[in-house]
């Protein structure tokens, strides 16, 4: 579990640098499906970069 949690903090700290270095807003989804949408458009352009608009 110790591990885990030094996961989520090393991520959560990542975040926290992308957002200030990007100046980013947090955004906010009125439903779980755009939640999550969101979710795994972001981690498919992380894996192969970036998606064509």
């Amino acid at each position: 579990m110790g591990n885990l949690s030094n996961i989520i903090r090393e991520i959560e700290d990542s975040f926290r640098t992308l957002k200030t270095d990007l100046d980013l807003r947090p955004i906010y989804h009125k439903t779980d499906v755009s939640t999550m949408a969101h979710l795994h458009l972001g981690l498919l352009d992380s894996k192969y970069g970036s998606l064509p608009t």
